[in-house]
């Protein structure tokens, strides 16, 4: 090797991962937006997936997901809900809300930042006049993310293959195992 020459630089699978993402910058008004609402409206947003938009080999994992999110007046992103596995970083960008969590309710608005480990409950909902704007920032946990909902007692859980919404009855230990 002359002394010009480069070593060749071994990448872990991650830094290779990064050299095949399609793209490495994007403005979040390229990024498709996703419209959620439930039947009566009391959950309402506005989505953009920012992790995929970004790009990546197809089934790769990614350290964490990013979204930005809106909630119009009067709705709430989802019902109260804790996950099993999952953190979550919110970054408060406009607008003005409310955050449920164990201690009770707390007011947010731009600037403002939340996080949320595994089994603590949380649920962000828009009090406002206008939208309220943020990002979400979930670490992508291996393997499944269940969540539960205190105040309706029921899982969403992820069986691998597919997922579902349950809810919890009494058994005896030993039933159905005799």
């Amino acid at each position: 090797m002359g002394h010009d020459a480069q070593p060749a630089l071994s990448l872990d699978p991650r830094a290779r991962a990064a050299q095949n993402r399609s793209m490495s910058t994007i403005s979040i008004d390229q990024v498709s937006e996703i419209t959620r609402k439930s039947p009566k409206a009391k959950f309402n947003s506005r989505r953009r997936d920012v992790s995929a938009a970004l790009g990546g080999e197809a089934g790769a994992r990614r350290p964490f997901e990013v979204q930005w999110v809106s909630i119009p007046t009067g709705a709430s992103l989802c019902p109260y809900h804790a996950h099993s596995a999952e953190w979550e970083h919110y970054i408060f960008v406009s607008g003005e809300g409310r955050v449920r969590h164990a201690r009770g309710m707390e007011k947010v608005h731009a600037g403002d930042h939340a996080l949320f480990g595994p089994g603590e409950a949380h649920q962000i909902s828009n009090e406002s006049t206008e939208p309220l704007v943020y990002y979400v920032i979930a670490n992508n946990v291996e393997g499944s993310d269940n969540c539960f909902y205190p105040d309706s007692g029921k899982w969403a859980m992820d069986f691998g293959d597919h997922s579902g919404i349950i809810r919890r009855t009494d058994a005896d230990y030993f039933d159905g195992e005799e």
